[in-house]
This record gives C-alpha cells, sequence and structure tokens, in this order.
C-alpha cells in the first residue's frame, strides 16, 4: 500500500527554497538523498480497459540503470493525501508483460488477489503508450517524529496527445511510521512555502490533457 501526501509548488527555485530551507532542515533528521531521471510511459487497451477500472499501468526507466514496471490500483485523494495497492518488479527491459508481472508480484506486499482480476482479463490485448513524464527526482530519505519518509522533489514534465504541463512538486511517501506524521509534516511545508496540496496525480495531469483541459 503507497501512502503520500502531494504538494505542488509554482517554480523550481520555489521547490528547491523549500527543500534547503533552515525550517525544513531542522525538522527531519537526514539519512540517505539521491538523484536521478526518470522517463515514465503509461500503457492501457485500446479500449482504456485499465482507465475504466481507476488502474494505471506504469514502465519507468531509471536512466542509466534499470526499468521499473508498476500497477497502481486505488481510491481518489483528499487534501493532498492518497493511499493505493501497489505492485512494483524491477526489470532489465521496458516491455509489459502481463503474465511475467503477475508471476513476479505474487511475493509483493500488496494481495496478488487484488491484482489477477484487473490484469487477466486483457492478458490476451495489446497494449499501447498514452502518455508519458519526463522529470528529475531528488529523493531525501529522512525520519520525522515516530516515522520514515522519502520526500521526493520532482521538476520535469506532462507530455500527452502533443501538450505538455510541467511537474513542479513535492511528494511526501511514508516508508514506516503513522499517517499522522506525513501530514503534520505537510502542514509544515504548506505554512511556510508557497507549495499547496494537490489531488491530482501525474497521470491524471496527462489524462486532461489529453481531454484537451489545459489546467488541472
Amino acid at each position: 500500500m503507497e501512502s503520500e501526501l502531494k504538494i505542488n509548488f509554482p517554480s523550481p527555485e520555489e521547490l528547491l527554497a523549500a527543500s534547503e530551507a533552515e525550517w525544513f532542515t531542522d525538522a527531519i533528521l537526514l539519512k540517505d538523498e539521491k538523484t536521478e531521471e526518470y522517463i515514465n510511459s503509461y500503457f492501457d487497451t485500446k479500449e482504456h480497459v485499465l482507465l475504466d477500472k481507476h488502474v494505471s499501468l506504469r514502465v519507468r526507466q531509471i536512466v542509466g540503470k534499470s526499468f521499473v514496471h508498476t500497477v497502481k490500483l486505488g481510491a481518489k485523494s483528499v487534501n493532498g493525501f492518497s493511499q493505493k495497492f501497489e505492485w512494483n518488479q524491477e526489470l532489465p527491459d521496458g516491455r509489459f508483460q502481463i503474465d511475467r508481472f503477475l508471476q513476479m508480484a505474487s511475493g509483493s506486499e500488496d494481495p496478488i488477489e487484488i491484482l489477477k482480476p484487473v490484469l487477466l482479463p486483457i492478458e490476451d490485448k495489446d497494449l499501447v503508450e498514452i502518455c508519458q513524464t519526463h522529470f528529475t527526482r531528488k529523493t531525501i530519505t529522512a525520519e520525522f517524529q515516530e516515522s520514515l519518509f522519502e520526500i521526493c522533489l520532482d521538476n520535469g514534465a506532462c507530455l500527452a496527445g502533443g501538450k505538455s504541463d510541467p511537474i513542479c512538486e513535492m511528494e511526501i511517501e511514508l516508508i514506516s511510521g503513522r499517517f499522522s506524521d506525513v501530514m503534520d509534516f505537510g502542514h509544515i511545508v504548506e505554512k511556510h512555502s508557497n507549495g499547496r496540496f494537490s489531488d491530482i496525480s501525474k497521470y491524471g495531469r496527462c489524462l486532461a490533457l489529453l481531454q484537451g483541459e489545459n489546467n488541472v
């Protein structure tokens, strides 16, 4: 189960300034930092079977490293906070194969019994790429109160239907601990910066571009 809070920023400069501010660094106990470049491709059937079931299927290329195949299934975000079932598999290539993914995902923390009814009906259907996101992510692993977080700083763009929409956001993902700590830290960020909670995922923003919307 993925539990995270999303906070949008007006500009990359303001996002970076927030992460380097004294109020930010004093609130956390830094454990690790890394920066990676991601190229994410989202897939569905031509009939949009996955979209109709509120499922996202993503292949993430970590540039210079490997591919991570992901399926997410869950409820809508409320006040920036969302929880979703999530299955991830690191693979050497970007070709998503449903049978291979199901076999490997059987050992994941989230139940395979929820995933099978979603993917098995489309096992014989062709998957097509419907959109991409390209962004650089700085990941800060840190302790806050009773919890361990990954605080992700993302800068890049959503790309769909020949259009683009900038990505400039902070994601606070709970690794272990309490959901309330995620919200407490999020309120600190919102209080001291121009960041604002967002209920729209990167994938959702791509879908809005496909539907002809300029902003979400």
